[in-house]
């Protein structure tokens, strides 16, 4: 599974992953998941660039939670 975390004004995307990947760990659950964190302005921005996973995240993707 591959998720996508969108963040308003996300100043470090590696220590949004970071946590998550820990935390997955630290509750002893083995699922093959990758996390991708963005800032939102910057996924607005490149989301319907060619080339870039983006686009099909936005064509293909499905909202888990939006708040």
């Amino acid at each position: 599974m591959d998720v996508l975390i969108i963040i308003n004004k996300l100043a470090n995307e590696r220590k949004v992953t970071s946590i998550l990947y820990k935390e997955l760990l630290r509750e002893n659950i083995s699922a093959s998941i990758d996390f991708l964190a963005v800032d939102y302005g910057d996924y607005e921005m490149i989301k319907n660039k060619m080339g870039y996973i983006y686009e099909t995240i936005d064509q293909e993707g499905k909202i888990l939670y939006k708040k």
